[in-house]
């Protein structure tokens, strides 16, 4: 079946626009933690520069009933999720009933660092900002080469093999 494309220029409407076209096919929401099929739609929000945006496009899709996994950086360079306001975004997200997820600069560590570094990344989230992560996705490639299926993680990540084999992404 193929996938509707808007016909107006790409606005945050249009995006939500799409994605109601996509349900009213039949596709329902999802979540990367869940099983899958082909009929599930995840949508997935990597927030790497602006959490006021991400807040305002949390707000305008969950007025649209629409529900996505937004992935915040811990250590990232734009934004601070350690204080008050990042802590704050990050917690309304959640409570628009959106999946909080942790975004990973695997750059930062080398292959045998990565489980761990990601396990206290994790911990780390959960004690300092309150909200439980649901997933994981990686942020910037590694200058080396990951395994991304031999990792040791406590959480589904976005490029698990069956998001890429069971799925259309």
């Amino acid at each position: 079946m193929p996938i509707p494309v808007p016909e107006s220029p790409w606005t945050l409407n249009t995006y939500c626009d799409l994605v109601d076209r996509l349900t009213a096919t039949g596709r329902s929401l999802g979540w990367f933690s869940e099983n899958v099929d082909g009929e599930r739609l995840l949508l997935r929000h990597d927030v790497d520069l602006d959490l006021d945006i991400a807040l305002e496009h949390a707000r305008t899709v969950a007025d649209r009933s629409l529900l996505a996994t937004y992935f915040f950086l811990l250590r990232g360079t734009t934004y601070n999720l350690l204080n008050d306001h990042g802590a704050g975004v990050v917690r309304e997200i959640s409570a628009l009933g959106h999946r909080i997820g942790l975004h990973v600069d695997a750059s930062l560590y080398s292959p045998a660092q990565l489980s761990a570094g990601v396990r206290s990344e994790i911990s780390a989230f959960d004690r300092v900002i309150g909200v439980e992560v649901d997933s994981l996705s990686f942020h910037r490639p590694a200058t080396h080469p990951i395994d991304y299926e031999a990792l040791d993680l406590p959480l589904a990540h976005a490029y698990e093999r069956r998001f890429f084999n069971e799925i259309a992404y």
